[in-house]
């Protein structure tokens, strides 16, 4: 893992600031100007895929694109000028699977696929090759505790794994990959 800090002098300050940036996987971010304005973004993938929906090995993660402002950094990730980005992200998803078909019935591939469809506005398309290909079998997952309780907390025997469509559709909302795809919303209305 990478920590980064980032030291920073605002305009309107005196001082400089250390800004304590994601603690990410692998080589943290790399750094490009992807929006033409002559600074550069910080960019890096969404570690919040990692061990979620398979194993490490077997995750997939859609990019994050951030801009440092005064004393703060910005998820500029949906603004337009990162859809190319994540365009080109998406031919890569792509041609992955193309060079090995079983990729399609990775779960942890398919979430950071659907994701990455629902933020380029294609998410119900990416939605229904989940429903035909997720790997309904796999042990690995999101998980709730069926008596409310915090999972730590949570007895054994009350320990429960959601269906991969479900755990999804939740983990997409709250990470804010909307507006979610039609059957995802209807997974979120499920019992």
């Amino acid at each position: 893992c990478v920590l980064t800090w980032i030291l920073t002098k605002p305009k309107a300050s005196e001082s400089w600031i250390a800004l304590e940036a994601k603690t990410l996987d692998g080589d943290g971010y790399s750094y490009a100007d992807l929006d033409g304005d002559g600074g550069r973004e910080l960019i890096s993938i969404d570690n919040r895929f990692l061990y979620t929906f398979a194993s490490y090995a077997e995750s997939f993660a859609p990019r994050e694109i951030e801009k440092l402002s005064g004393a703060a950094l910005i998820d500029r990730s949906t603004e337009e000028f990162a859809m190319a980005q994540h365009r080109r992200d998406l031919g890569l998803f792509e041609y992955s699977a193309k060079l090995d078909p079983a990729t399609w019935n990775s779960n942890g591939f398919l979430a950071a696929y659907v994701a990455l469809k629902t933020r380029l506005g294609q998410g119900e398309g990416a939605w229904q090759t989940l429903l035909e290909n997720f790997d309904d079998k796999s042990d690995f997952g999101p998980q709730t505790c069926l008596s409310g309780q915090a999972l730590a907390q949570c007895p054994p025997e009350n320990i429960k794994s959601l269906p991969v469509p479900k755990a999804l559709a939740q983990f997409l909302q709250e990470s804010g990959y909307g507006p979610l795809p039609q059957g995802a919303l209807q997974e979120l209305n499920k019992p």
